[in-house]
């Protein structure tokens, strides 16, 4: 099922319902000890939990929840950043750390291998993978950016591989 998880020392206090620097976690029934982890990144997002809860809820009925099931994925929707003109959105050179803290946040609660976390992201997210990725190579195994602009002038040098699959359309 899905729950919603806090990220302990993040804070935005933008209201009663909207997410605090928080994850929405959706596990299998059963997760094997070593789970892999993959997290999908949007920017922006609603600030409302019940609309972002949908968003996630479509790709796992989309066949989402049937491949972490069958692939004993943990899936991990982390939502950060301050309102921008009614969304939340990542916010770039303050919410970077944000992610690794989600990361040791899930693996705190769920049995997670810390080397298999995966970052996938759509146009803005896509883009917000990439970054992510860079700040915490030291955790992420790999990302897949579909749309997502290059944030970098150039490729940074990474501590670790990161294997990477860039999609345009």
């Amino acid at each position: 099922g899905a729950s919603w998880l806090t990220v302990q020392g993040w804070s935005t206090d933008d209201g009663p319902n909207a997410p605090d620097y928080e994850v929405l976690v959706y596990s299998p029934v059963e997760v094997a000890a070593g789970a892999p982890l993959a997290m999908l990144t949007s920017n922006p997002v609603p600030t409302d939990r019940a609309q972002i809860e949908q968003i996630v809820f479509e790709f796992i009925g989309s066949g989402l929840g049937n491949w972490a099931e069958e692939c004993g994925f943990v899936f991990a929707f982390p939502v950060a950043g301050g309102v921008e003109g009614g969304q939340l959105a990542f916010r770039v050179g303050l919410d970077e750390a944000f992610l690794g803290d989600a990361i040791d946040a899930v693996a705190g609660r769920f049995p997670i291998d810390r080397n298999s976390v995966h970052l996938f992201g759509r146009s803005g997210g896509g883009g917000q993978a990439i970054r992510l990725a860079n700040a915490h190579s030291d955790k992420v195994a790999s990302i897949m950016s579909l749309a997502g602009p290059q944030p970098f002038q150039t490729w940074p040098s990474w501590g670790r591989p990161v294997g990477g699959l860039f999609v345009h359309d």
